[in-house]
């Protein structure tokens, strides 16, 4: 904790320095809310976020409240498991807080890789496919796939499409090109479905990953994913920062 480092206040050529392992929106939040704020929609915090309150004991609060208000004034910088890529806003409105008692922020992440949690039997939030497929009578649901290896032209695309509609039959199609297994590939071919054809099958149907705004999310997430991505390498942002980092304590 923040009392550990008390000590360096006696050493001429030592510094502390406080590391945030959270995000700097997580930071920020608290920071917030510590001044007394009510968390309301603007340009940091969307519409309807959970507050902190009831997220930690009061007795837990209150020592790192203490720790804050002992050991805080020992702080010389503060380092973030983050990039500018993604929460430049948020290392901005932390700068400007700390801008009178000339404390520093770098940005220098991410350090550690990312995985996405395998969600559990137990969870309420199920993907949309369940759910739909939860209210519909047993053994009147028609799954079509044709696997990872598979891939259609555009043609034979539209014809299954028809087909199915045809079919008067509940489904779900799963439909897409054989796996690369590459999220970063921009040149990913994008199955096109006949206009108007999701609204044609509702209630009958699901045509799983083909809506525009699935593709955009996916889009959007790989174009993400390649900035962050680029920010911890030669010449990128968090790579810069660590770089700077390096200085100033070395001056």
């Amino acid at each position: 904790m923040a009392s550990v480092i008390e000590e360096a206040r006696f050493l001429s050529n030592a510094e502390a320095y406080t590391f945030h392992s959270v995000s700097a929106f997580a930071v920020s939040l608290y920071q917030w809310e510590l001044q007394g704020n009510v968390i309301e929609e603007n340009e940091l915090f969307p519409r309807d976020i959970p507050s902190l309150e009831g997220c930690f004991t009061d007795e837990f609060t209150g020592f790192i409240n203490c720790h804050y208000s002992k050991h805080g004034k020992f702080n010389t910088g503060c380092v973030y498991n983050t990039c500018r890529v993604v929460e430049s806003a948020y290392m901005d409105f932390l700068e400007k807080k700390t801008t009178k008692e000339g404390i520093k922020h770098w940005a220098l992440g991410p350090f550690n890789p990312v995985t996405v949690p395998v969600r559990s039997k137990s969870s309420k939030k199920q993907h949309f496919c369940l759910e739909w497929l939860d209210k519909q009578a047993e053994n009147t649901v028609i799954y079509v796939s044709f696997g990872t290896t598979t891939t259609f032209d555009d043609e034979q695309i539209k014809e299954l499409a028809v087909g199915l509609r045809e079919s008067k039959k509940k489904f779900i199609w799963v439909l897409r090109d054989a796996d690369k297994g590459d999220v970063f590939n921009g040149e990913e071919r994008r199955a096109e479905l006949p206009e108007g054809y999701e609204n044609s099958v509702d209630g009958k149907g699901l045509a799983n990953g083909i809506s525009r705004r699935r593709r955009d999310e996916k889009e959007s997430n790989r174009n993400w994913g390649e900035s962050v991505q680029g920010s911890v390498d030669e010449g990128g942002v968090s790579r810069m920062e660590m770089e700077s980092f390096i200085a100033h304590i070395t001056r």
